[in-house]
């Protein structure tokens, strides 16, 4: 299991303005064959920075399975993986394949929208963020905000708008939200192949990086340049434009 939040967004977007989209952006390693992962939106507080407090580990127990640091308590699971403590208004699935290469691959995961505006207008103290869970056998880890490489980041992209006539409509709850194919951007002259996301502000530099990086269903898009040809493509259902 991964919990993983973002904070202090109440400032980042103008006053009024409404979140019509959001995707987040992960980097797992998973060595293996293919991993599920489903990801809700977490409904109980918790602080990793924290002492020995209820806040760290409230609940079903975060640092490890079935345990409550704060209390010192076992306490089993009502549903696997802590998933009792989920909002149940929306769901998201992915799945995370496996990579014996080099074992990290980037996933795109859409976001219910109206969940994610919450973060952005309500208090800091209502924001318990999310959280990620195998819905298959085996296991894999995930990059946090603390690599040293800034594409392997956890980043959470959102759209919003000020005007009435682009809000969406209210949605009818609970959702199950599916994710697009992602979309790697190239720059022969901007990006950088160490640094760069694939994000279209942060694109990478060769079309082999990206080759690399795609996965079935994902479009690459070639800024202005000149890119290197010769290249064999492994993966099926690849868009380059």
């Amino acid at each position: 299991r991964i919990l993983l939040k973002f904070g202090g967004l109440q400032a980042t977007i103008p006053a009024g303005a409404v979140v019509i989209s959001a995707e987040l952006t992960l980097t797992f390693v998973n060595w293996r064959g293919n991993s599920g992962v489903d990801t809700c939106f977490m409904t109980k507080p918790w602080d990793r920075s924290a002492p020995t407090t209820p806040l760290r580990f409230q609940g079903t127990g975060w640092a490890f399975s079935n345990w409550n640091t704060a209390s010192s308590v076992s306490l089993p699971w009502t549903q696997p993986g802590g998933w009792a403590d989920c909002d149940s208004r929306a769901s998201m699935s992915n799945s995370v394949p496996g990579n014996g290469i080099s074992g990290n691959v980037t996933r795109t995961i859409a976001l219910e929208p109206g969940l994610v505006n919450e973060w952005f207008t309500g208090s800091e103290s209502s924001n318990h963020g999310l959280l990620l869970r195998a819905n298959s056998p085996g296991s894999f880890s995930m990059f946090s905000s603390s690599s040293q490489l800034i594409f392997q980041r956890p980043s959470l992209h959102v759209k919003y708008s000020t005007s009435p006539s682009e809000l969406p409509a209210s949605p009818t709850y609970p959702v199950t939200v599916v994710s697009p194919g992602r979309t790697l951007w190239v720059s022969s002259s901007l990006g950088n192949d160490l640094t760069g996301s694939g994000d279209s502000i942060f694109p990478v530099r060769s079309l082999r990086r990206a080759l690399d990086d795609a996965l079935p269903g994902d479009t690459i898009n070639l800024m202005n340049g000149s890119y290197a040809g010769g290249l064999a493509i492994y993966r099926s259902r690849l868009t380059l434009q």
